[in-house]
């Protein structure tokens, strides 16, 4: 996980340095707000590896966004049941208001196929699906693909509504977000190990 994340503030700061500097540059922060290219760069090597460093460049500009790799918050009654709402429309499953609701969401990786083996073994993890079984009083869990990309056993995101979930971070291979029935909830994005979520999921943050 260092290693990798050693890897990604590199192939960030190339991607800056690569760049035509000719044209405008922005920089924000996880909030949205907008930093200096000097404070974005310090941020993107945070040694405790908190921000996913994240730049586009289009035909006008460099935008560079730093996410938060691991975020707790609360979210409204509102947008917990717009997300029920919405899962439901999905999967035609139902869910309860009581449960703490799990969503394994995965990107579409590049190259196409290279993921394929990991996909098929995560959701076939038999402990891991056996656990929200078992405990489906109090758990319910889905697994979300990107548009586009139905690996097995996946809920495709035909409306692209659990991508903005994600924060529309899609370059990541795998995320997930852990809602409890009140609100709170804990997103992580990109790399993480598949057998972290369940504890993380029994806690109170």
């Amino acid at each position: 996980m260092k290693r990798l994340t050693v890897l990604l503030f590199f192939l960030c700061f190339c991607s800056i340095t690569a760049q035509d500097l000719s044209k405008p540059q922005y920089y924000f922060d996880a909030q949205g707000k907008s930093i200096l290219k000097a404070d974005y760069l310090k941020k993107a090597k945070d040694p405790k590896y908190t921000y996913i460093p994240y730049i586009i460049e289009n035909d006008t500009a460099i935008v560079g966004t730093l996410y938060l790799r691991e975020e707790i918050g609360v979210m409204s009654k509102t947008d917990r049941l717009e997300i029920i709402k919405n899962i439901e429309a999905l999967t035609g499953k139902t869910v309860n208001e009581n449960q703490t609701i799990v969503i394994d969401f995965f990107c579409i990786p590049t190259p196409r196929e290279s993921y394929k083996n990991f996909f098929n073994g995560y959701v076939n993890d038999g402990a891991y699906n056996k656990f929200f079984k078992k405990n489906e009083r109090e758990f319910v869990h889905f697994f979300i693909s990107q548009k586009g990309y139905t690996p097995e056993k996946f809920y495709e995101d035909k409306d692209r509504f659990f991508e903005s979930v994600f924060l529309n971070y899609i370059d990541g291979n795998n995320h997930y977000i852990i809602i409890k029935p009140n609100g709170h909830f804990l997103r992580r994005l990109s790399e993480h190990r598949q057998n972290e979520i369940i504890d993380k999921a029994k806690e109170d943050w």
